[in-house]
C-alpha cells in the first residue's frame, strides 16, 4: 500500500471515530452538543437576604376554676408563729401562740383586680413570760394567801382559745418584663362575732389579738408575695414554646403530597399584654414575631431566648400575618417543567413538521429565563420521514399570575441558533418552530397551589405544635388566607413570596405545674 493510501486510510479512520464520538456524545449527553451553541447568558445579580417579619398574636383565655385549683394546691395549708402581747397586768407580758389552718380558696374577678378568700380555723395558746420566774421568787416569801392569788392570776393567764375568721386577699397582677408576675396582694381578716374563745368562752376581740393575727398574716402575705414574684412558671412555659417553634418542618412529614420542602421558623421577640380580669376568667394577650421560609434542605437552628418580655396592649380577636419566602431550587423548577413538558409533540395534528420535547432545562439569564429543551424534529412532507435531534434555546421572562396562582413563561422567543440547528433536514423542523413557542408558552406553567398548599400545613403545623391535650391547653388556628405575591430569582434559587393570614385562640383549663 502506498504512502498516500495510509495517510488517506488513516484520515478516513480518525474522521470515523471522530464522527462516532461527536454522535454518540450528541445521542447520549441529556442535551447533546448543541450545548456548545448555547446563548451566552446574561449575568444575574444574587438576592439580597431575605427574612421578613411575621406576627402572630393570640388571646388566651384562663377561666377562674382553673386558677383557683392552681393557687389552692400552690398555697401553704396552716401556718403558726408567736407574738410577745404587753398586756399591762400586774405580772408583765405574755406569749401569743398560734396555729392557723385554711379551708378551700374561693376566687372572685372583677375589673379593678381578684379577690381570693378562704375561712381560717385555729388555735391560740395564750401563756405568762414571767410564771416561772416569779414562782421562783416568791416561793420563799410572803404569805400562803399571797402565793395562792398570784398562782390563780397565772393560770388564769394561760389559756387555750379556738379562733374562726375569714381572710381576703385581693390581686392585681401584673406581667414584668423579666418573665415574672407581681401578684401585687393585699390582705384583710375578719374575725366574726364570737370568732374567738377562751375557755369555751366567747369573748370580744382585743386590738392586741387582732394585731396579732393580722401580723400574722400580713407576714405569710409578704412571704406568699415574694414567692409568686420569684415563681418562675411563666418562664417555664414561655421557654418551652419558644423551644417548640424554633426549628424546621418537614412539609412532606406533615400531610402526604406536600413537596419535599422545609419550613423554617425561627422566632425572634415575645409579646404580651397586661392581664384583663373579669366574673369568670383572666384574658391576657401572647405573641410572637418569627423569621419563615420554606427550603429545600433543613436546618439546625439556635434561637435565643429573648431576655426580656415585650408588654403590648390586649386584643379581643387572635390573629397571625406570615410573610413565608418559599425557595426553589432550578433543579426543582426543572423537574416540574419536564413533567409538564416532557414527551409532548408538538403540533399535535399531523403537520409539515413535528417536534417532540425530551428534556427541559431553565437557565437564569439576567431578568429573563433561557430554557434549553431537547427535541426531535420530523419533517412530514415526504415518505421518508427524514428528522434530527437537537437543541432548541427559548429565552421567557415569568410572570406571577395571581389570580390562578400560577408561575407563567410569557414574552417567549426562539434563539437564532436553535432555528439552524436542524442541519440538512430541517427545513420543515424550522417551519414548525413558531407553533413549537407558541406551544410551549401555553403549556409551560408551573402550578404554585402544591407548594401554597404545602406552606399551608407547614403553617398550621408550626403554629400549633404546642397544642397537647396533657398540657390542658387547647387551641383554635386556622388559616383563612394564603397567596402568591411576588417572584424573584437569581443564579441558584427562584423565590417566591408567600402571604398567610389566620385567627388563632388559646384556653387553659388547667395551669401547668412548675417544673423543678
Amino acid at each position: 500500500m502506498s504512502r498516500r493510501k495510509k495517510i488517506l486510510l488513516a484520515v478516513l479512520v480518525v474522521a470515523l471515530l471522530g464522527g462516532g464520538v461527536l454522535w454518540a456524545l450528541d445521542a447520549y449527553l441529556p442535551f447533546g452538543l448543541s450545548e456548545l451553541r448555547r446563548p451566552q447568558l446574561a449575568e444575574t445579580p444574587p438576592l439580597k437576604p431575605h427574612a421578613p417579619t411575621s406576627t402572630i398574636v393570640v388571646p388566651i383565655t384562663i377561666p377562674l376554676a382553673a386558677l383557683s385549683a392552681s393557687l389552692d394546691a400552690a398555697t401553704p395549708r396552716s401556718f403558726s408563729g408567736k407574738r410577745e402581747n404587753p398586756m399591762f397586768m400586774p405580772f408583765g407580758k405574755t406569749d401569743i401562740n398560734w396555729r392557723i389552718s385554711r379551708g378551700p380558696l374561693a376566687v372572685v374577678g372583677r375589673p379593678e383586680g381578684l379577690t381570693l378568700s378562704t375561712t381560717l380555723t385555729g388555735t391560740l395558746h395564750i401563756t405568762d413570760q414571767a410564771k416561772s420566774r416569779r414562782t421562783g421568787a416568791t416561793a420563799s416569801a410572803g404569805t400562803d394567801l399571797q402565793r395562792w392569788v398570784q398562782s390563780l392570776i397565772a393560770d388564769a393567764l394561760e389559756q387555750r382559745g379556738d379562733v374562726r375568721a375569714i381572710a381576703r386577699l385581693t390581686a392585681q397582677p401584673a406581667l414584668l418584663p423579666s418573665w415574672r408576675v407581681d401578684p401585687k396582694l393585699r390582705g384583710q381578716i375578719s374575725i366574726p362575732e364570737g370568732g374567738l374563745r377562751i375557755a369555751g368562752v366567747a369573748i370580744e376581740v382585743t386590738d392586741e389579738v387582732k394585731a396579732a393575727i393580722d401580723t400574722a398574716v400580713s407576714e405569710e402575705l409578704k412571704r406568699m408575695q415574694s414567692r409568686l414574684r420569684a415563681h418562675p412558671l411563666m418562664e417555664q412555659i414561655a421557654r418551652r414554646e419558644w423551644a417548640k417553634m424554633c426549628g424546621s418542618i418537614s412539609l412532606a412529614g406533615v400531610a402526604a403530597g406536600n413537596p419535599n420542602l422545609h419550613l423554617e421558623v425561627r422566632p425572634v421577640r415575645l409579646l404580651a399584654s397586661q392581664p384583663v380580669i373579669d366574673a369568670t376568667s383572666i384574658r391576657l394577650t401572647f405573641g410572637a414575631q418569627t423569621q419563615m421560609r420554606v427550603m429545600a434542605a433543613p436546618n439546625t437552628l439556635d434561637c435565643a431566648f429573648p431576655p426580656n418580655l415585650e408588654i403590648v396592649e390586649p386584643v379581643q380577636e387572635g390573629r397571625f400575618f406570615i410573610a413565608a419566602p418559599i425557595e426553589l431550587s432550578f433543579a426543582e423548577i426543572n423537574r416540574l417543567l419536564n413533567q409538564q413538558l416532557g414527551n409532548r409533540t408538538v403540533p399535535e395534528q399531523a403537520a409539515a413538521g413535528q417536534i417532540t420535547v425530551h428534556r427541559v432545562r431553565v437557565l437564569p439569564s439576567g431578568e429573563r429565563l433561557l430554557i434549553a429543551l431537547r427535541v426531535t424534529a420530523r419533517e412530514q412532507a415526504s415518505w421518508l420521514g427524514l428528522g434530527a435531534t437537537a437543541t432548541v434555546y427559548l429565552s421567557a421572562r415569568p410572570e406571577l399570575d395571581r389570580a390562578q396562582q400560577v408561575l407563567r413563561l410569557n414574552d417567549m422567543s426562539i434563539d437564532v441558533q436553535s432555528r439552524a440547528g436542524f442541519g440538512l433536514f430541517g427545513a420543515a423542523a424550522r417551519a414548525a418552530l413558531p407553533y413549537f413557542a407558541n406551544s410551549i408558552e401555553r403549556n409551560a406553567v408551573i402550578d404554585l397551589k402544591p407548594f401554597m398548599a404545602g406552606a399551608r400545613t407547614g403553617i398550621e403545623a408550626a403554629i400549633v405544635r404546642f397544642d397537647r391535650a396533657d398540657d390542658g391547653i387547647s387551641t383554635d388556628f386556622a388559616v383563612t388566607d394564603l397567596r402568591i405575591v411576588g417572584v424573584e430569582f437569581d443564579s441558584k434559587i427562584l423565590r417566591l413570596m408567600a402571604e398567610v393570614e389566620g385567627r388563632a385562640k388559646v384556653t387553659v383549663s388547667k395551669l401547668p405545674e412548675r417544673q423543678p
